[in-house]
């Protein structure tokens, strides 16, 4: 739930699992961190730099494309488009619960039961119809919040139903990469389901200085975030992607806390991949001191 003018070189870019494409990357972004956008309003669909791209799919409506954030596009055409512009696509997996299984209470036993592996096989034969490895990030920031029916409850719940959903998604996606994120936040180590079912660990990442400034008592620069998190997240020794990584500010104060984002990433050898959050907020920030629900949209130009 979190511009300057940039001069590009072209290179070839290989994901960990061997899916090559033709990208350009920014040479203020230092080798190997690689762009990926969540991209709404679809302003980021021609560029060139971007190497990644996330798509939600909230497996209660997976049948349902109207409330699925896909309008009329199934899940296996929109990630064959976004292979189709070079783009490997990363899928974040929401399990809600399914009325006609269980209640929100009983989701991580149910999913350990084995009652939700009709729905595990059938997403995971669309994204094996793909042909490109794709990046699968289940269930994600447990460790924060009570929001989502998978977070805050025991962890060996959690663990059990994560390492439970990644066998039999493999089983029939196997060349899927897939990714462990939490928030970042203190408490998350519990969560952790083991290095044989994690090939990267994710997590969140927003500025919003009213909030930060709530919090820290002054705004955060991506340089204080990764301060912050980092140490959590580098214990498991695994390559990093921030899965949701958002600014919202003028576009002026964008474009300079993102171009200091991008100097700073060689301070953080384990992180590989950002992925911009390019979308309105669905939740208000209220409770934290912000002026309601924040849009961190931004202008495509710095990613040019």
């Amino acid at each position: 739930m979190f511009k300057k003018s940039l001069i590009f070189i072209s290179l070839a870019v290989s994901t960990t699992h061997g899916f090559s494409t033709q990208v350009n990357q920014p040479s203020l972004l230092p080798e190997p961190v690689k762009l990926g956008v969540y991209d709404i309003p679809r302003t980021f669909d021609t560029l060139r730099t971007v190497s990644f791209e996330e798509t939600w799919c909230f497996w209660d409506k997976y049948n349902d494309t109207r409330k699925n954030h896909r309008g009329s596009t199934s899940l296996r055409a929109e990630l064959n488009a976004m292979v189709a512009k070079g783009r490997t696509p990363v899928v974040t997996i929401e399990p809600w619960p399914v009325t006609s299984i269980g209640t929100a209470d009983s989701l991580l036993p149910d999913i350990v039961a084995g009652k939700y592996d009709l729905l595990i096989k059938a997403l995971a034969k669309d994204v094996n119809t793909v042909g490109a490895p794709c990046y699968i990030r289940w269930a994600p920031e447990m460790e924060c919040g009570n929001e989502y029916p998978w977070a805050r409850k025991l962890p060996s719940d959690y663990v059990a139903a994560y390492r439970h959903f990644v066998t039999h998604f493999r089983k029939i996606a196997p060349k899927s990469v897939m990714i462990w994120s939490p928030v970042g936040n203190d408490g998350l180590q519990p969560y952790y389901p083991g290095d044989d079912v994690v090939d990267y660990v994710g997590f969140s990442l927003y500025e919003v200085p009213a909030a930060s400034t709530t919090w820290f008592g002054h705004p955060m620069s991506f340089d204080g975030w990764m301060q912050n998190k980092y140490p959590r997240l580098a214990q498991f020794n695994k390559p990093l992607i921030i899965a949701e990584l958002g600014v919202a500010d003028t576009p002026e104060k964008q474009n300079e806390w993102l171009l200091n984002a991008f100097g700073a990433t060689v301070n953080y050898s384990l992180l590989q991949v950002l992925v911009y959050f390019n979308a309105q907020d669905l939740h208000s920030w209220e409770k934290w001191g912000a002026k309601g629900a924040p849009n961190w949209t931004i202008d495509p130009a710095i990613f040019k």
